[in-house]
């Protein structure tokens, strides 16, 4: 399987929707993702906690660093 890296310079909106990361209006699933690199400081992350509903497989944990260069 290959995996994906994804490289987001411009100011957008990232989502996780039906194990689907969403990038602005483009989708990617979760399993194939490898790398997450955001090259902005403009780019907004929004993250949903809860308990998944009962038929769903629980969301894999994910590592994320961050670092600024300043």
């Amino acid at each position: 399987m290959a995996y994906i890296n994804i490289f987001i310079s411009k100011p957008l909106s990232l989502h996780v929707k039906d194990q689907q990361l969403v990038v602005g209006e483009t989708t990617f699933p979760l399993q194939d993702i490898n790398c997450l690199m955001l090259d902005n400081y403009s780019t907004t992350i929004k993250v949903v906690s809860g308990k998944p509903k009962p038929q769903e497989k629980p969301a894999k944990t994910i590592q994320m660093s961050f670092f600024m260069d300043e």
